[in-house]
């Protein structure tokens, strides 16, 4: 490529540094860098970096002698390696981390990252695995290390393809150089800056999407990302908010649509989806709704599995009731929040809202109604209000609330006696159908048995000869 590539610039960045940064964002302990021993600038380059350095006397014979240098000059303790070769020079500190931690977890010798069934780049390799890639008669290199260990191996999915991208041509460093100068640095959103982005917005109670580029399209980078972004209490005919730009005109327009309908679908379950468009160019977008939050007004026997199970269902749970000796951390493992409430004024410390899914559980009726008038008297509303009693208390709350002024509407809103009809009886059970009809609203389903729905043995037996 006319000179040494570690000395070659991406974004502002020499390839070496990118790696080096990649692996000390990525949570390395120790970063050694193997140099062909007579190129003086890439010894440079390694020293303003601050790392281990190696003299490779034999660069031309391979890869693999880099490792053999490298690994016995680790400290004893290492338990194992991220190996990031120059060519993987796209590669960030959020996939090295991902990588070391899924290693961690996993236990596996080998850790590989996969991009749409291609292996990328960097492997981690165990210290069990250390003799086998320094053994001076290994053929074919690290590879076949990796062969020999691939059906035990701990392969994690990336959405970004730059784990697998191999800048090891002219043609290829010009196309990712020329596509990364096009963005100023205030216009690229990077991996970990975009998973900041979706976490931020739903925590704050709005929504945010992010389209990374996947599939080729002309004067546009693989990896390349936009995000839209609608903040909490901001009303779908108002305008959304872009961050990042893909380097194309047409298919940041295109994005933008895509983006926009993705916010814009509130039954779309949160998640990714991917995008053909048209030119080969292919998007894979991912979405991140507001947290919900369930409260549970009353820290019962009902409210005990309920928390539980709202927890399990991705709910930030928070626990009302008025006895400090209920409403506590051993009772309640599973809830955000622990408020001691007054009835008379129950959600002063609990601003209600629109993912509010308010559960009430009290331990008597006027309690449940006091609340349950505040409730009907939010604006915005809360998403769901459920109630449980019997069809005489819940009947007499209805009288109760017309006699308020309270329309027709405004009951169509309280699900009582709440949950779906189960045939629940025993704390738990009632608990159960409650989350089943939190589910069911969510996802828009119906509460009908799904033998019902697929009539699999009927239809298996009308196609049997």
């Amino acid at each position: 490529m006319g000179r040494a590539k570690a000395t070659l610039e991406l974004g502002g960045r020499t390839f070496l540094a990118r790696v080096v940064d990649a692996l000390r964002g990525g949570g390395c302990d120790e970063v050694v860098v193997v140099v062909d021993g007579s190129n003086q600038e890439v010894r440079a380059e390694a020293q303003r970096l601050g790392v281990t350095i190696i003299d490779n006397p034999n660069p031309g014979e391979g890869p693999i002698t880099s490792l053999r240098l490298a690994l016995p000059a680790l400290s004893s303790d290492v338990d194992g390696i991220a190996w990031l070769p120059l060519d993987h020079a796209l590669v960030d500190g959020a996939a090295v981390r991902r990588l070391l931690e899924a290693s961690a977890a996993s236990r596996s010798l080998l850790t590989l990252p996969v991009h749409r069934t291609k292996r990328g780049h960097p492997a981690v390799f165990r210290r069990a695995l250390f003799s086998e890639l320094t053994d001076p008669t290994l053929e074919g290199g690290a590879r076949t290390v990796v062969h020999r260990h691939l059906e035990g191996a701990c392969l994690v999915d990336f959405d970004d393809p730059s784990v697998i991208e191999d800048i090891d041509t002219p043609e290829a460093y010009d196309r990712v150089r020329d596509s990364l100068e096009a963005l100023e640095p205030t216009q690229r959103l990077s991996a970990a800056a975009a998973a900041e982005l979706l976490l931020e917005t739903s925590g704050a109670g709005g929504t945010a999407a992010v389209a990374t580029l996947v599939g080729a399209a002309d004067g546009a980078r693989l990896g390349a990302r936009m995000a839209r972004v609608r903040e909490s209490g901001t009303s779908a005919q108002a305008g959304h908010t872009s961050r990042g730009q893909l380097g194309s005109s047409e298919l940041e327009a295109a994005a933008v649509r895509l983006l926009d309908e993705a916010i814009l679908d509130a039954r779309a379950p949160d998640g990714v989806r991917t995008a053909d468009l048209a030119g080969g160019a292919e998007l894979y977008i991912e979405v991140r709704r507001p947290i919900r939050e369930l409260i549970v007004v009353g820290a019962g026997h009902v409210a005990q599995p309920m928390a539980h199970l709202g927890a399990l269902l991705g709910y930030r749970v928070t626990v009302l009731d008025d006895r400090p000796d209920f409403a506590t951390r051993e009772r309640f493992p599973d809830a955000e929040r622990l408020v001691r409430a007054d009835f008379a004024d129950p959600f002063a410390d609990v601003p209600l809202h629109e993912r509010s899914h308010l559960l009430l559980v009290t331990r008597g009726h006027k309690y449940d109604y006091e609340c349950l008038i505040r409730a009907l008297r939010t604006d915005p509303p809360p998403a769901y209000i459920g109630m449980i009693g019997s069809r005489r208390r819940v009947r007499a709350t209805y009288v109760q609330l017309v006699e308020e002024g309270f329309d027709s509407a405004a009951l169509e809103r309280i699900h009582a006696p709440v949950g779906l009809d189960i045939g629940a009886e025993t704390p738990e059970e009632i608990a159960v159908a409650v989350a089943a009809e939190l589910v069911m609203l969510d996802r828009g389903g119906r509460g009908t048995p799904l033998r019902e729905v697929e009539r699999v043995a009927e239809r298996f037996f009308s196609d049997t000869p």
